[in-house]
């Protein structure tokens, strides 16, 4: 399968500058604050470059003095660059965006490499500078080959979040029963993605249902079917175990149930549907531990299938996984000034900025002879935690 192996990070929010190797399963902890969402946000941000809606995402986020180390002033441009690991050989992709009038961007470079396996160089092409969207998609559609797989290397590497489950929140009300080719981002086509599962991919389906009773056990099964007024909506509909005659509807499920029942389906779903990588914020939220300890499993498990990335608070999840596997986020004060991130200050000044460590299990055997990953995380053995 493809793989992002490193990802190189420069100017982007509180990440001064950083490189971070990947493996197939990464879980990233730290305290609040420290800004593990922030390296799941940019690639949020990749996902709408992608997809030719990088001003768009970058107005709804605040502007682009929001996404900058310290705001334009300390910081002029950011840079990303990310290496994948494919059958073939290497691709590396890299950009670097400038603040632009009306708190915007611009790319003052974009290109993209391919060195395949057993050649002794690499196919450099380079899309030129002042550009608001990528030229990816140009390229791509051109004919462009190199262009055509990085456009869906990048399309493959998917944020999840499903934090909103209010009374307003999409899975909880009714959906266009064939928006289903795949769960979207936030979740808001459950019920049509299960529908679709259910018809076409029993087994699949079953094994989510199973599993979703193996923690909520009066739960029977979901009741998809379309809208007796409208056959074009579906909602999550169920019923208790031993009770089919009584329906009951998303607005009755807790927070906790809706959301187990979300990640059960993106992990549990057939292998070809699956993104390439899938990131992950925070899954543990409102989880009782017993639901924490599947959701482990499930992503110990789902990580032979696809590339993994988690960011958590949580010691019962982190206990489910090795030391390797997982990424420590820290905050440090440091000078940026003599740095590499283009300044318009001559000035030396202290700034916080987030730093990303991998943990070794060599390292730490003596540690877990006696204490599991998420009591040295409490013991703050390895950091992670809050520092005053």
């Amino acid at each position: 399968m493809n793989m992002l192996k490193t990802v190189e990070i420069e100017g982007f929010k509180s990440i001064r500058s950083q490189s971070i190797e990947l493996k197939g399963l990464n879980i990233l902890i730290g305290a609040n604050g420290v800004g593990k969402s922030n390296l799941v946000s940019l690639f949020s941000l990749l996902g709408y470059m992608v997809s030719d809606n990088l001003q768009l995402h970058i107005g709804r986020a605040g502007g682009a003095s929001s996404m900058l180390f310290y705001g334009p002033k300390v910081t002029t441009q950011m840079r990303a660059c990310l290496c994948f690991e494919t059958e073939t050989g290497e691709s590396t992709y890299e950009m670097r965006l400038a603040h632009a009038a009306q708190d915007s961007v611009i790319f003052t470079d974009e290109q993209m490499a391919f060195h395949r396996t057993g050649l002794p160089q690499a196919q450099q092409i380079f899309m030129d500078a002042g550009h608001k969207e990528t030229r990816i998609s140009e390229f791509a559609g051109n004919g462009n080959v190199t262009a055509q797989v990085f456009r869906r290397l990048l399309m493959g590497c998917r944020v999840f979040q499903f934090h909103d489950t209010s009374p307003e929140s999409k899975v909880r009300n009714n959906g266009y029963i064939e928006d289903n080719r795949y769960l979207r981002s936030e979740g808001g086509n459950l019920a049509a993605y299960l529908h679709a599962l259910e018809e076409n991919q029993k087994n699949y389906y079953t094994r989510v249902v199973r599993t979703v009773q193996r923690v909520f056990p009066w739960f029977g099964d979901f009741a998809l079917h379309p809208s007796e007024t409208n056959s074009r909506n579906i909602v999550l509909n169920w019923h208790e175990k031993g009770n089919s005659q009584y329906l009951f509807g998303p607005h009755q499920l807790s927070d906790g149930a809706l959301r187990f029942m979300l990640l059960c389906t993106l992990l549990l779903q057939p292998e070809d549907k699956l993104p390439d990588l899938l990131l992950i914020d925070e899954p543990e939220l409102g989880l009782h531990p017993a639901a924490i300890n599947l959701l482990g499993g499930m992503l110990a498990s789902v990580s032979q299938h696809c590339q993994v990335l988690v960011a958590t608070q949580s010691p019962l999840l982190l206990d489910a996984f090795e030391a390797d596997d997982v990424i420590v986020a820290n905050r440090q004060e440091e000078s940026v000034a003599s740095g590499n991130i283009p300044s318009s200050s001559s000035e030396d000044a202290l700034r916080c900025e987030t730093t990303f460590t991998r943990l070794h299990e060599e390292e730490l055997q003596s540690w877990l002879e006696d204490y599991t990953l998420g009591e040295l995380w409490q013991k703050n053995a390895f950091g992670g935690r809050p520092v005053r």
